[in-house]
């Protein structure tokens, strides 16, 4: 008897399985989801047993063959072990490392209470296809979940979640005791997670609420799944490999597990709506406009349009707070020196450093911080600039016109602040799941445009979805102002007249005209390393080499990324644009693992 064993241990992204020959005392033994010993070069590790059979392989290989048992109890599911297989060759990773980052840590003691073996599961039901619940307001979201729950009859639900705070909040809105779900997230204790596998595999809890990674228990009776807020970037792990998608794994547990998938969103992504067309529900939110060409024309020069301003004003005489929304954090977006032009940069990644409040120079991306110097570094003169507007800007601007009122900022840097006794309130996304929005007479966007002034080609999709956020949130008598220099773009446009389709159909448009998703797929491939000159040079062969392997895709020239550097390493992109996507991962499936490889990337300049 032969094994196919997917080590715990990570491997290249061109092994996944290994074979290995069964020895005769435990031929009657040995199970797929078991863990067994394995020797793997020159040492020993486990790993699970994916595949029991008796094909030989070629005369020229010679098998070893495995150790021991770790233990006779099943570990991993057959479904798992067909998913981490299916997701592997999509995104050209090994296996091993679905394994290795999924299989929780079993102490001695612990290992009696998993099964022997698993009851085989009788679907007699036929799940819808997948499909779209798109929502106008967190209280028709919640309404809808709850009579999901209710409907979904015997067998398990999971809810993905996009960030592990929002296990908790949503729990709380379904009315669900602790007693009635499991949270499942990444920090979880040890203990907590190994409860949460055993409850997965033994069907001893229904409801589980989590983010990306709960959709790798090992789930016996799945019936139901909800992608909730499906439009997220936190549902992409964008920054480690496997880089995977919320939505693909979903659409694979679901199929294997013959269980209905539920994506919902109040702002569905382009894909999404692209697939799906779902029905957008009916808004009637009155917004005011605050056209920023008209405030320069008239000399107005500050961040604040003459609107605002008195708007600002009568919601505080009306005992009521305001919000300000601005996406940077900080007291201006660069400094330089005015005397030779000096930028301050960060020594990691080479961004332009942030000013604070406090003269310090911060890096949001590197949590790097030093001191403002009294003299530039180079030319030794006194006078520096700070450029561009950022959330404290506006705070120090807002406290010379308001003194008799307590304001805060809320963002990432200032996370510990006590907000709970300021009028007006000056934040970044970071601030929108932790106010007290009944309090709020006022809300508005300072600069619209800042949140779609970028290259890349989500830049406009990830606007409209935080704007829309922040108008769900909002009060429904709360008064609502955009500031903007583009009135006429198709997005506020929108957003003015309650018309999602008016800017989802002007973005499909766009991305057909160039070739972006979802009328192709992308993949992205990074090379990096600690010399610029060497990263560049490698990133240039790599390219001949993909030119060389002629592949159904049009290929972009390597260029290096926005930050140059990201954890002290140079980074090179190149950008493959294909219609056929299984052959051009084909293709690409032998390339070295230390090419970084991301398929349907969420930046393509970072």
């Amino acid at each position: 008897m032969i094994a196919d064993i997917i080590p715990t241990k990570k491997l290249p992204r061109s092994l996944s399985a290994l074979s290995y020959l069964v020895p005769e005392n435990l031929s009657g033994q040995i199970k797929v989801g078991q863990l067994v010993t394995i020797p793997l070069r020159g040492s020993f590790t486990t790993g699970v047993v994916a595949n029991l059979h008796s094909k030989r392989p070629p005369r020229h290989f010679t098998l070893k063959y495995l150790t021991s048992l770790a233990s006779d109890k099943i570990v991993f599911t057959n479904q798992q072990i067909q998913l981490f297989s299916l997701l592997s060759k999509y995104y050209l990773s090994s296996a091993s490392l679905f394994v290795h980052y999924s299989l929780p840590k079993i102490l001695p003691s612990e290992w009696p209470l998993l099964p022997d073996q698993l009851a085989s599961r009788r679907v007699s039901f036929r799940p819808r296809p997948p499909h779209y619940f798109w929502w106008a307001t967190e209280t028709d979201k919640y309404h809808h979940y709850q009579k999901l729950l209710l409907a979904s009859g015997p067998g398990q639900v999971l809810i993905v979640v996009p960030k592990i705070t929002d296990i908790s909040a949503l729990a709380a809105k379904l009315d669900l005791s602790s007693q009635k779900y499991l949270p499942v997230h990444s920090d979880l204790p040890r203990a907590a997670y190994f409860h949460a596998w055993l409850s997965a595999l033994n069907n001893q809890k229904q409801i589980f609420i989590g983010t990306r990674s709960a959709c790798f228990l090992p789930f016996s009776h799945l019936r139901l799944v909800i992608v909730d807020n499906e439009h997220s970037p936190d549902h992409k792990q964008y920054d480690l490999t496997p880089r995977y998608e919320v939505s693909q794994v979903c659409e694979n547990n679901c199929r294997l597990h013959r269980a209905e998938l539920i994506f919902s969103s109040p702002t569905p992504s382009l894909a999404g709506y692209y697939r799906f067309h779902p029905k957008s529900p009916k808004t009637n939110r009155h917004i005011e406009l605050a056209d920023l060409r008209y405030e320069l024309e008239n000399k107005n020069y500050t961040f604040l349009s003459d609107l605002l301003t008195n708007s600002i004003a009568k919601v505080l005489s009306d005992q009521k707070n305001v919000f300000l929304f601005l996406n940077k954090k900080g007291a201006a977006r660069s400094n330089r020196c005015a005397d030779c032009g000096h930028t301050f940069l960060c020594p990691t990644c080479s961004l332009p450093l942030v000013k604070q409040s406090d003269n310090r120079l911060a890096c949001y991306y590197c949590q790097h911080f030093e001191d403002l110097p009294p003299f530039c570094p180079v030319c030794g003169g006194p006078n520096f600039q700070s450029l561009g507007l950022g959330t404290q800007k506006i705070a120090t601007y807002l406290r010379r016109l308001y003194p008799s009122h307590s304001i805060a900022v809320l963002d990432s840097s200032t996370s510990n602040q006590n907000i709970s006794e300021s009028q007006i309130v000056v934040g970044t996304e970071f601030a929108l799941d932790k106010i007290d929005w009944p309090k709020f007479g006022l809300v508005s966007l300072v600069n619209a445009d800042e949140l779609w002034y970028h290259s890349e080609f989500l830049s406009n999709e990830r606007a409209y979805q935080t704007i829309i956020s922040l108008l769900t949130r909002a009060p429904k008598n709360a008064k609502l102002i955009i500031q903007t220099f583009s009135p006429e773009s198709a997005l506020i446009r929108s957003l003015i007249t309650n018309n999602p389709r008016e800017f989802y159909q002007s973005e499909l448009l766009f991305r057909e005209k160039f070739r972006y998703p979802p009328f192709v797929s992308l993949v992205k491939i990074s090379i990096q390393n600690h010399h610029s000159n060497t990263c560049q040079s490698q990133a240039k062969k790599l390219y001949q080499k993909l030119v060389s392997l002629h592949l159904p895709a049009e290929l972009s020239e390597p260029f290096p990324i926005a930050r140059q550097k990201i954890r002290g390493r140079f980074k090179y992109n190149l950008i493959l644009k294909t219609k056929d996507l299984p052959s051009t991962l084909s293709a690409l499936e032998n390339l070295p693992s230390d090419i970084l490889i991301d398929v349907n990337p969420q930046t393509l300049l970072d």
